[in-house]
């Protein structure tokens, strides 16, 4: 896993990008298989991070041995948590509205999406939870 060790939201939105892949590691390995639908299972069956963490744990090693050198790889997407990969500008001031489109579950992944028309039209589908991304401003 990526060295800033993920949080559960991270996890949970990289996770949702793997679940949508037509192919890869998520739909030919059973192993890996598995574990994820085990963890879409403890997360709607609204787990707590205690639970969830050791389950990650064993999908990343799961991906890991099925030559998914990064395993999830949740490092990889974008956060709006505080230590997030993307940041804002030290002294800038944003003044655009921005809008994205993100998890509508109860319980949020970090998951984000750019909103375009044709994203509003016909929003992604959040894999975890099975319903449709919701449109939201970017607090900046």
């Amino acid at each position: 896993m990526d060295e800033r060790q993920p949080t559960v939201p991270g996890l949970i939105a990289a996770l949702c990008v793997r679940l949508a892949e037509r192919d890869g590691p998520l739909t030919e390995d059973r192993e890996a298989r598995a574990t994820a639908d085990a963890i879409v299972a403890a997360l709607r069956d609204g787990a707590d991070d205690p639970v969830l963490a050791p389950l990650f744990a064993e999908l990343d090693a799961a991906l890991q041995a099925a030559g998914l050198a990064y395993g999830l790889g949740a490092g990889q997407f974008r956060t709006d948590a505080p230590g997030g990969r993307y940041q804002r500008l030290p002294g800038v001031q944003a003044r655009a509205v921005h809008k994205v489109l993100r998890c509508p579950a109860e319980r949020r992944c970090a998951r984000l999406e750019r909103a375009t028309w044709a994203t509003r039209a016909n929003p992604p589908v959040c894999s975890v939870y099975g319903l449709a991304l919701e449109e939201e401003r970017l607090r900046l």
